[in-house]
């Protein structure tokens, strides 16, 4: 599934408690069958997002239903530290973003434009040991994905991200390369 997926919201549901949501990225594991989740956003009453977020963080999976009915991915949360923030939006309901906070923090890149991601790219390599040009970044983007350091992640609702693993001696391996790979060019 990828995020330009023309359904407006899709539900999230475990064992007859169902959200709205919205928003969503995720990664798979080549090696599993498991969606890891680093971010989504749920809508519904004060009791279903609460019951929602705590059948996750308990660690049961939860099925992605597009407006059809159909089962899409089921999400399972990865071993970093769970974070929900819970809006009353009123009449009963509210809004709940869930998101892994090691991830978010450190790996997740994400974006809602291409305008965005170019911006959003930039960001984060330019606290790196090497300075990056702007102009830079489509090419490095390309190294990064064939090299594997830039995963790109799926979702729904617009929202699109990826992956980067910039710290440890991965973000030394990473500006090793890119240095590399500017001499040749």
């Amino acid at each position: 599934m990828t995020s330009n997926n023309n359904s407006k919201y899709f539900v999230l549901k475990k064992d007859g408690i169902a959200c709205k949501t919205d928003i969503g990225l995720y990664y798979s594991q080549e090696y599993s069958k498991n969606i890891i989740s680093p971010i989504f956003s749920i809508y519904g009453s004060v009791q279903q997002v609460r019951a929602l977020f705590s059948l996750f963080s308990m660690g049961h999976e939860l099925s992605l239903v597009n407006n059809d009915g159909e089962s899409v991915v089921n999400l399972r949360r990865d071993r970093d530290i769970l974070r929900f923030k819970g809006y009353s939006i009123g009449y009963g309901k509210q809004h709940g973003m869930v998101w892994n906070e090691q991830s978010t923090d450190k790996k997740v890149i994400y974006w809602f434009t291409p305008e965005e991601k170019q911006a959003a790219l930039y960001t984060a390599l330019q606290r790196r040991k090497i300075p990056i040009a702007k102009d830079w970044i489509p090419w490095i983007e390309n190294l990064l994905e064939k090299e594997e350091y830039l995963i790109p992640l799926e979702g729904w609702g617009g929202i699109q991200g990826c992956l980067l693993d910039l710290y440890g001696d991965a973000d030394d391996r990473m500006c090793d390369l890119i240095c590399e790979k500017l001499k040749d060019k």
